[in-house]
């Protein structure tokens, strides 16, 4: 038998949560490129984010999945296979 797998990926909540976190003035420069890096690519991340959640959802079939919620803010996908 193989080992059970455990998946993960974020949600477009969680990229945001954490591009409010971030600060555009902060006195840390990789702070800051980290910000612009993910502002500049931000469509092409969701737009992975998505097919991430597409392909989960048609491959899933019968399995189980979880999806935990904290504050009111999808955390974490988890998919068991």
């Amino acid at each position: 038998m193989g080992e059970d797998k455990v998946v993960y990926y974020s949600s477009v909540v969680q990229l945001d949560a954490l591009c409010a976190t971030l600060s555009a003035d902060s006195q840390h420069p990789s702070e800051v490129a980290l910000l612009h890096s993910l502002n500049d690519m931000r469509s092409d991340i969701i737009a992975h984010m998505n097919v991430t959640a597409e392909l989960t959802d048609s491959c899933r079939g019968a399995r189980k999945s979880a999806v935990m919620i904290h504050d009111g803010l999808f955390c974490l996908f988890i998919m068991f296979i």
